[in-house]
């Protein structure tokens, strides 16, 4: 996942839970609503932070179980004043 080489680029760790699923739908719409949120919270979120995804699926629809963001040292970017 390119998301997750971004990431580390960043210092910043993306975890993805073991239990998520993302089945397909015919389309590539969750996985491009997936980027990005998970580009947004890159965006906000300080160096050595932790993002955690929770994906899940019933008959109809997919849905985002849970994007929680940990911050981590406060450095550069959105945490510089902090």
């Amino acid at each position: 996942m390119a998301k997750s080489t971004i990431a580390a680029e960043k210092g910043i760790r993306l975890v993805i839970d073991e239990g998520s699923i993302l089945a397909p739908d015919g389309t590539t719409d969750p996985v491009t609503v997936l980027g990005n949120l998970i580009d947004n919270a890159m965006e906000a979120i300080c160096a050595d932070g932790t993002i955690l995804v929770r994906l899940g699926t019933d008959r109809h629809r997919h849905y985002l179980r849970r994007l929680r963001r940990r911050s981590g040292n406060q450095g550069e970017g959105p945490c510089a004043n902090l």
